[in-house]
């Protein structure tokens, strides 16, 4: 609603709706569920098999409820960006609900992303997003070493499942790495992002690994323990590694080429609005 001259004592216009309207350029989605939890994930998320058999239906018919209340705030929304949890462990006829409903929301959207677990995705979910125009897939990769996936408490991605998904998914295909899992890892990372450059990822996301308290790897981690000689000169080299494969670092922990930049990662770097949905999204 517009201000009056006579409500600020200036002569000033208010910021109307329309205007509001205008500006939210990005839309989050947060589905909180995933097949595993990780053993250094703090996030809000919930393996999917110890919900209820009803829970994660009524969680999404939540979700769709609030995005048809915010349905005008979307009309102009450029990016959208489906994460977790791991929205792909949905089962697919509630995944394609979501997707579908989501694209009809957000209509002008250009650039949709959905976040995926490797090992978790299969052609019937690939097809789905396809179908429902998402344009990027972001991969939950984090070391592509078995010794450090144990640590981690996940799964191993191999280069192979890397490929495959190459092969299969025409649009953007971007993945996550963890930086400092253990000291001998430092310039193991440098090495996952070379190998995953060179096996057709457009866009990498590299992120230093915080143990957050009251996690199981907190639990048997000296608060010390992490804090490793030689993080900086690491770093350093990771990053010339990734730069040298023809990624260029864009925001602080992001690499692309130029054609290949995450938008809705720019979006929140300009501090442009958002509407984030779901139960630990967040909007400003």
């Amino acid at each position: 609603m517009e201000r009056s001259s006579s409500d600020t004592g200036h002569s000033r216009p208010g910021v109307g709706f329309a205007d509001l309207n205008r500006s939210v350029t990005a839309l989050y989605v947060h589905v909180p569920y995933c097949r595993a939890k990780c053993r250094y994930c703090a996030f809000g998320s919930r393996p999917v098999g110890r919900c209820g058999h009803d829970e994660p239906g009524a969680v999404i018919e939540t979700i769709l409820r609030h995005a048809d209340e915010v349905r005008t705030l979307l009309a102009h929304v450029r990016t959208i960006y489906v994460g977790g949890g791991t929205p792909t462990v949905l089962d697919e006829q509630l995944f394609d609900l979501l997707l579908a409903s989501i694209a009809e929301a957000a209509p002008t959207a250009a650039e949709f992303t959905v976040e995926a677990n490797p090992v978790d995705l299969d052609e019937r979910r690939l097809r789905i997003m396809r179908v429902r125009r998402v344009t990027r897939l972001s991969l939950g990769v984090q070391t592509l070493r078995s010794d450090l996936s144990r640590v981690l408490g996940r799964r191993l991605t191999t280069l192979s499942q890397i490929g495959r998904f190459r092969r299969l998914w025409q649009g953007e295909l971007s993945a996550d790495l963890l930086f400092g899992v253990t000291e001998d890892s430092l310039r193991q990372t440098a090495a996952d992002a070379r190998a995953l450059a060179d096996n057709g990822i457009d866009h990498l996301s590299v992120y230093e690994l915080d143990v957050e308290p009251g996690t199981p790897l907190a639990a048997d981690s000296h608060p010390d323990s992490r804090l490793f000689d030689g993080r900086e000169e690491a770093w350093i080299d990771l990053l010339d590694t990734i730069e040298s494969a023809g990624l260029v670092r864009y925001e602080v922990s992001s690499f692309a080429s130029h054609e290949h930049y995450c938008e809705h990662n720019r979006a929140y770097w300009r501090g442009d609005s958002y509407i984030g949905l779901g139960p630990s999204a967040v909007s400003t």
